[in-house]
């Protein structure tokens, strides 16, 4: 294993605009997760890190290696959902959102996040949908989920 701080790294990397170091990082990360007995502390941090800075694709590809190697944590979830959205992934992010939402063990606040994802993904569905009648649906199954987050 090596003494690297990934959570620093990746912050004066994005800090500088240099986001071929973070794409760079990323990968190393990835494969830092990959090569690991046990699942890092440092995941949350870097994925939010990342959602922060726009970095989607990054965030998709280290959150689905997170999650592959058992760090399955409502923050990895969300935000591995988020990527997907952003990836136009809707039905996956939606499933995702939908199961973090319902989840009672999970923490309010997360529960709160993944019901306006919901909305998030009923509003694009909307958008990229042509038929009428389903159109209207995605619509009124957006503004329900906004209303209950």
């Amino acid at each position: 294993m090596t003494g690297r701080n990934w959570l620093v790294e990746f912050r004066q990397a994005a800090s500088t605009f240099d986001w071929a170091a973070v794409t760079g990082l990323s990968t190393d990360y990835t494969e830092h997760l990959y090569s690991l007995a046990e699942p890092p502390v440092s995941a949350p941090g870097v994925l939010l890190l990342l959602r922060q800075n726009l970095r989607y694709e990054e965030l998709e590809a280290i959150a689905d290696a997170a999650l592959a190697h058992g760090v399955d944590v409502p923050a990895v979830r969300r935000q591995y959902a988020q990527a997907l959205v952003e990836g136009r992934d809707l039905a996956v992010a939606l499933r995702l959102y939908t199961e973090l939402a319902s989840d009672e063990s999970v923490p309010h606040a997360d529960r709160i996040e993944a019901r306006g994802g919901i909305g998030r993904c009923y509003k694009e569905l909307f958008v990229a949908c042509t038929h009428a009648a389903r159109r209207r649906d995605y619509l009124r199954r957006a503004l329900g989920a906004y209303l209950e987050a």
